[in-house]
């Protein structure tokens, strides 16, 4: 199989964003296809890519998330056909067809909402899913004035104070309670499933993340979304609200999860802490002539220059805003030309 190089995919969400998006894939090159599916600009601020992902309540065969490649299949259906082609037996044995990872280009066109996702063993609970929704940002634009994200309680929540916040939506109270951090381009940021967070306005990410749309929202009033206290993700509030970690997220866990912007003049480095290793990995790559990457199932996104994707039967010529499937089946990938990338990668099998 050859690198595929993939449109734009912004499924319908209920927050503005997506200008940063155009702008970013505008830079691709000629002939890379630009169509996004779904949403207008002013509210498709993610673009799902490499997605075997439905929106959390869409109907079964929903086109809302998932990818579609160029001879209009589903690629979920492309790897459910052949998932050794396209991940290797390795990660067959462990994930079976499934991708085991999902990749977002997110633009915050406003602050959003304080939520979290729940982890593995709540989604396997009360879910019927064997995936939570672990995630990690890399800062890759913050034309704001002030960018910066919120990560975890700054003090033990009790659960009753959860609740009310929740009922009330004392929205100033929550965010007082949470640790501000400002960020940078280049930066990036782990964020344990159950970790309550949000991003401001402006902040441009590629974001990693477990293969599922499970969210639990803290604010909701203020953000344009139906009264939720009649249930999320089909459940009640007080067990939703279970999913999140009340406990004080330290500055020793924000060291930990936020490392921040970094030279890179050429060669490969890792971005998340070794937390993230169960879950996924990103690395930041910079080619000044050429570099080899072994055969591995992958998601290259392209945050600047141009270069050639060279396998043993083709050439994919990409620059920035290409976002590129690499299947396992391709093998050794040489980069030629000058080039900045995030290569996404999944859990690698033990």
């Amino acid at each position: 199989m050859e690198p595929v190089s993939l449109p734009a995919n912004q499924p319908p969400q209920f927050y503005q964003g997506g200008a940063q998006i155009e702008a970013f894939r505008s830079h691709q090159t000629s002939g890379s296809p630009l169509s996004g599916q779904g949403a207008a600009p002013a509210f498709g601020p993610e673009d799902w890519v490499a997605s075997t992902v439905s929106l959390y309540g869409s109907p079964a065969g929903s086109s809302r998330g998932p990818t579609r490649l160029a001879d209009g299949q589903l690629l979920g259906d492309a790897v459910t056909a052949d998932p050794a082609a396209f991940f290797g037996p390795d990660h067959v044995a462990r994930f079976g067809a499934n991708p085991a990872l999902l990749v977002k280009l997110l633009d915050a066109g406003e602050r959003l909402p304080v939520h979290c996702h729940p982890d593995r063993a709540f989604a396997d609970a009360h879910l019927a899913c064997p995936f939570g929704k672990t995630e990690a940002w890399v800062i890759v634009g913050t034309p704001g004035a002030d960018p910066h994200v919120y990560l975890g309680f700054n003090r033990d929540v009790e659960s009753s104070e959860l609740e009310t916040w929740f009922a009330h939506q004392n929205g100033s109270e929550i965010l007082a309670s949470m640790n501000r951090i400002p960020v940078r381009t280049g930066d990036a940021i782990f964020v344990p499933a159950g970790t309550p967070h949000a991003i401001s306005a402006g902040v441009f990410i590629v974001e990693l993340q477990e293969p599922t749309d499970f969210s639990v929202v803290l604010e909701w009033r203020d953000f344009g979304l139906a009264d939720r206290r009649d249930g999320q993700l089909g459940m009640s509030p007080e067990l939703s609200l279970q999913c999140f970690d009340r406990r004080r997220l330290t500055a020793h866990d924000i060291a930990r999860y936020h490392r921040k912007a970094q030279p890179n003049s050429g060669g490969t480095a890792t971005l998340f802490p070794p937390d993230a290793d169960p879950f996924f990995q990103a690395e930041d790559i910079v080619v000044t002539e050429s570099t080899v990457l072994p055969a591995q199932y992958s998601v290259l996104i392209v945050l600047d220059g141009t270069a050639t994707l060279e396998t043993a039967g083709s050439q994919t010529p990409v620059a920035r805003g290409s976002t590129v499937l690499i299947p396992y089946s391709a093998g050794d990938l040489t980069i030629r030309g000058e080039l900045h990338a995030l290569r996404c990668l999944p859990a690698q099998s033990r």
